[in-house]
């Protein structure tokens, strides 16, 4: 999805993350 517009940094981690595992 869209992690580029997120001012938050777990959030940002998070789906970083989630993308990968996806």
């Amino acid at each position: 999805m869209v992690a580029r517009g997120v001012p938050r940094e777990p959030d940002r981690l998070k789906s970083g993350r989630n993308n990968l595992g996806m």
